[in-house]
């Protein structure tokens, strides 16, 4: 019998990276507690993570020997997908609302991002801005048009 990992994700606002390891809940707030991290004292407040970016270690690698977690956007021979936790099993959920099962999937697929985008840096004094003319590479307008379908 495989030992599982419970490893989770988070987004870290304060840093601005993405923490992996245990998941742990204090006053209100999500922590990440890295795996390295073998006391057993309350979270720093850097390791602080955004609520809606926690996803869970599926166990499942894509193509390139990636780990696949909760949440994240995969492209399948089929087309794309969303990983979602379903009825006590990992899915990848496609556009046409098909649920296939990740482990009989991953193989396959290719991670090409998650469902949760970071907000950008707040901008600075209103003078000391350029604006500049807003142009999305392939990739970007290929996440836009799945979040606009889910």
């Amino acid at each position: 019998m495989r030992k599982r990992k419970y490893l989770f994700r988070g987004y870290n606002i304060k840093t601005r990276t993405w923490l992996v390891g245990y998941l742990t809940q204090t006053f209100g707030k999500w922590y990440i507690t890295l795996a390295s991290d073998n006391d057993q004292r309350p979270a720093p407040s850097d390791r602080e993570v955004a609520e809606e970016s926690i996803g869970q270690l599926t166990g499942v690698a894509d193509r390139r020997q990636r780990p696949i977690f909760e949440g994240d956007i995969i492209e399948l021979p089929e087309g794309g997908a969303h990983v979602v936790f379903f009825r006590g099993a990992f899915y990848a959920r496609t556009r046409e609302w098909q649920y296939l099962l990740l482990r009989d999937v991953g193989r396959s697929a290719q991670v090409r991002g998650t469902r949760y985008t970071p907000e950008p840096p707040a901008p600075q004094a209103e003078s000391e801005t350029v604006p500049r003319p807003v142009r999305f590479s392939r990739w970007q307008r290929l996440l836009r048009h799945i979040k606009r379908l889910w």
